[in-house]
């Protein structure tokens, strides 16, 4: 049975990965301005707990009616992150993935699980655009066609 955690536990789960597997990232957050995005951001810094305000060096938001996001990625980029929270819709998630490529930033990368979908997300910002980004993707079962896709 699958089981879906709300945002804020969602962040707080990536947060909790992140202490532990590198300690001393340089995070920038691209989050929608809304109480999904917002959600998103209040686990992260919950998670992160005192650590937040040093870890956290540049949030910046977009609006789903934005045409792309293009901008923020490249705000972020330029604030020296080495790590990237993309707590944002489908379309958004698609565009920063891709624009994170083209520009040549290499952040580790996590992504919500609302846009994990392989189909919807990942294909069109490009699969081998893709490689690496950190989720809480779950499926059905190990005959589902996105999991056949992502393990190759």
């Amino acid at each position: 049975m699958g089981w879906q955690p709300n945002y804020q536990t969602e962040a707080q789960l990536y947060a909790k990965y992140l202490l532990q597997n590198k300690p001393g990232a340089k995070i920038a957050v691209l989050y929608a301005n809304d109480d999904f995005g917002k959600d998103y951001l209040k686990g992260l810094h919950d998670g992160l707990g005192s650590q937040a305000s040093s870890l956290i060096i540049k949030e910046v938001t977009y609006e789903f009616a934005d045409p792309t996001v293009d901008s923020q990625i490249i705000a972020l980029k330029s604030s020296g992150a080495d790590t990237l929270f993309i707590f944002a819709g489908p379309k958004a998630a698609a565009q920063a993935i891709r624009k994170v490529s083209d520009v040549g930033w290499k952040p580790l990368t996590f992504l919500t699980n609302v846009s994990s979908s392989v189909a919807a997300v990942l294909e069109p910002a490009g699969l081998e655009k893709s490689v690496g980004l950190v989720t809480a993707l779950y499926l059905k079962d190990p005959t589902d066609p996105q999991w056949k896709k992502m393990r190759g």
